[in-house]
């Protein structure tokens, strides 16, 4: 069973990352028509040949190296969309927030968007060829963390198109929805690198409820099997399911399977508990900024014109950091344990389905 079903689940994913490459390859075809008259003849040719790199890797290479072809390409699409024309504004002194507002970004956006699903889906046939021969594929994870990289800063474009810079916000507000839109929109490194690893953590989180979704399929596949179908025909019936957890439940290979989803699921935690460490970073900051102001301020020269609120200016903005830092992990991590949860009832379900038809075994 599991050799042909595994040989079908991996002509369907080659379907699969095929497709979003073309949709890659129309979307770098648009930014490069878009953007190669303002940059010059050397970024045009640089990304001219990305795009005949992405072509290329949707219809193949005769060494069959179009994996590999198909990764490094779309990960080279989406570095020139990030470095023109934006990086090039914030090289020039631009906060990331003001540049990414004041630009037209949509076309980058959907680079990166099927950048990073070609990086999700060739992660996920790379895991089937594995799994198919361990023998001869090393390093398959069941996510991958350079589709989940691209895809964050496919969000942190859209995001910061949406909420704008903090330019435009008065300091004065201090309703929690401006607190929280001001420490959103903050432009300092540590803002950025806050809003830019949550993105990051909810596209790995986005990818663990795709897999969830395709394991409810295989599921939903193998109840209606079960129920109808004599056991010889079980194997056909279920082949294109064959990669998914309930499926290699029923062929004795879950134990292996799950360890290798949980070893995901430990950077996912990873990350996420990075969150409030950067938040406190950034307190950190500006409480040192705001000490080290003091004995100036509190020195016998002050007199009788101390002001401690000059020693502290800005100091809230630094906080505005511990504040989104835990917000930030606490969304992620409630979306993690109900992804979690649901894994976890649907391998009690499918337990108790084999062990209630076990005669089909």
């Amino acid at each position: 069973m599991s050799d042909v079903a595994l040989h079908d689940t991996a002509d369907a994913l080659s379907r699969h990352r095929r497709a979003y490459l073309i949709c890659l390859a129309t979307a770098f075809s648009l930014y490069l028509a878009i953007n190669s008259g303002a940059l010059g003849i050397a970024f045009t040719a640089g990304a001219a040949l990305v795009l005949a790199a992405v072509v290329l890797a949707c219809f193949g290479i005769p060494n069959g190296n179009e994996s590999v072809l198909a990764r490094l390409s779309a990960i080279a699409a989406a570095i020139v969309a990030l470095a023109f024309p934006l990086g090039l504004i914030v090289w020039a002194g631009t906060s990331i927030p003001a540049a990414v507002h004041a630009s037209m970004v949509w076309p980058q956006i959907l680079v990166l968007l099927f950048a990073g699903r070609v990086l999700a889906a060739d992660a996920e046939q790379r895991f089937v060829a594995f799994w198919r021969e361990p023998s001869r594929h090393a390093h398959a994870r069941t996510q991958s963390l350079a589709g989940a990289i691209v895809t964050g800063a496919c969000l942190v474009l859209v995001f910061y198109q949406l909420i704008g810079d903090a330019s435009g916000l008065s300091s004065d507000a201090l309703d929690p929805w401006s607190i929280t839109r001001r420490a959103l929109a903050g432009e300092t490194f540590v803002h950025v690198a806050i809003v830019a690893l949550f993105a990051i953590v909810i596209a790995a989180i986005v990818d663990a409820a795709l897999a969830l979704a395709g394991d409810l399929q295989g599921l939903a596949a193998l109840r209606r099997t079960l129920a109808s179908a004599p056991p010889s025909e079980v194997a056909v019936r279920l082949s294109r399911f064959s990669h998914t957890r309930p499926l290699q439940e029923l062929l004795g290979h879950q134990s292996a399977l799950v360890a290798l989803h949980l070893a995901s699921r430990r950077l996912i935690r990873a990350l996420v508990s990075f969150l409030p460490l950067f938040g406190f970073l950034g307190t950190v900051i500006g409480l040192t900024a705001a000490i080290g102001g003091l004995p100036e301020n509190l020195g016998p020269e002050a007199a009788g014109n101390l002001d401690i609120g000059a020693s502290l200016v800005g100091l809230s903005v630094k906080f505005e950091t511990t504040l989104i830092g835990l917000v930030g992990a606490l969304i992620a991590s409630l979306l993690l344990a109900l992804i979690e949860r649901r894994e976890g009832e649907m391998i009690a379900e499918t337990r108790h389905l084999l062990a209630a038809g076990s005669h089909v075994r």
